[in-house]
């Protein structure tokens, strides 16, 4: 559905010449930096909270429990090996999908589209979904509108931390 494409890519965040490079299995030098920048984001979102719960804790605790200085030891050790492991293994995620994005290698998918929804129990809001075969891709309400269910779509992604985000996509015959 060629005349799809710019309404879809509009709405999306993707550009035509986009969509041809990732035909070719390959980000664009625009979404490489995208992909790039999100991923310092969610580094970010994932590891300050723990280093300020980490920080909160070291700087009260040793206060609060003078007398069982042992069983202070022992949380401090755990605590400390919990963090290091944690973030360990997130620093490691980060570097190996930003390794992937250097190579500008992308996936695709093809399938029937449904859209499912679900309520954010933290901002009240809506969560849209696009689900082609077992995939699923979070998009905006807006962008669920121009799905049209039941159809066939090939979709263009790459795996990101925790989550597929979606590059680009394109309505295809059956």
């Amino acid at each position: 559905m060629v005349n799809e494409v710019p309404t879809l890519a509009g709405h999306f965040g993707f550009t035509v010449d986009d969509l041809e490079t990732n035909r070719r299995g390959e980000l664009t030098e625009a979404q490489s930096v995208h992909l790039q920048q999100a991923i310092k984001v969610s580094l970010a979102s994932i590891l300050v909270p723990w280093l300020i719960l980490f920080g909160a804790v070291m700087a009260v605790v040793p206060n609060s429990f003078e007398v069982v200085r042992l069983h202070v030891s022992v949380f401090f050790v755990f605590l400390s090996l919990l963090f290091l492991s944690y973030s360990g293994y997130v620093i490691i995620r980060y570097r190996k999908d930003l390794q992937a994005i250097k190579r500008r290698k992308i996936k695709a998918i093809e399938g029937i589209a449904s859209i499912t929804s679900v309520r954010s129990t933290n901002i009240g809001n809506r969560i849209f979904y696009l689900l082609i075969e077992e995939k699923r891709f979070v998009i905006l309400e807006e962008e669920s509108r121009l799905i049209s269910r039941g159809r066939r779509y090939r979709v263009y992604y790459s795996d990101l931390m925790w989550s597929s985000r979606l590059m680009s996509l394109e309505q295809v015959e059956p």
